[in-house]
């Protein structure tokens, strides 16, 4: 029996969202999402656009189709060569904490060529 609780709280423990810490990319950006509505994206005052190749990672870091996208909420997203979206996670309360608050205005997206 003891050893059945032991274990209940050994996998608990491994598979708690404090576990683990997501690694973004380095060029990745903080923001705050102010209104979702596929493809269009308003992060601070800059609207993007998704492509169909754009993933969105919830707070698990699973993959989760665009309908399941919370309209507002903290973010770290990542932009493809052509200043579109190219991937976003949903951040968990204890990153926002780490992270800090997001930046006010968010980089341009580029201008295609």
């Amino acid at each position: 029996m003891a050893c059945a609780v032991c274990l209940m709280a050994a996998v608990a423990i491994l598979f708690s969202p404090a576990a683990y810490s997501r690694d973004f990319p380095q060029d990745a950006m903080r923001g705050a999402v102010k209104a979702f509505g596929y493809p269009k994206i308003q992060i601070g005052d800059v609207a993007y656009h998704m492509t169909p190749a754009s993933k969105i990672f919830n707070e698990q870091n699973l993959i989760i189709l665009p309908i399941a996208m919370p309209a507002t909420t903290e973010i770290m997203y990542h932009l493809d060569f052509s200043g579109h979206i190219r991937s976003i996670w949903l951040l968990t309360p204890e990153e926002i904490r780490a992270l800090g608050p997001a930046p006010s205005k968010p980089p341009k997206p580029a201008t295609p060529q």
